[in-house]
């Protein structure tokens, strides 16, 4: 496996920092919303805040391969 350049590396260390400060501080909305989703009440493992590719999820369901953006 090829060594992973030096940006891509402080990118996604950047995204992860990021991704932890925004699980640090969620907005009204997402609290609401993750307070519904977590601790398997809806059967299904929900994550969030997660950092996927470049992006960083709001939610994320692995098993569903489903992405959820809370606006």
């Amino acid at each position: 496996m090829p060594a992973r350049p030096i940006a891509q590396l402080r990118r996604q260390q950047v995204l992860a920092e990021r991704a932890a400060a925004m699980r640090a501080q969620p907005t009204r909305s997402e609290a609401a919303l993750w307070e519904l989703l977590r601790a398997g009440k809806t059967g299904v493992s929900v994550r969030r805040q997660v950092v996927l590719g470049n992006y960083v999820v709001d939610f994320l369901v692995p098993a569903c391969r489903l992405v959820i953006e809370w606006w």
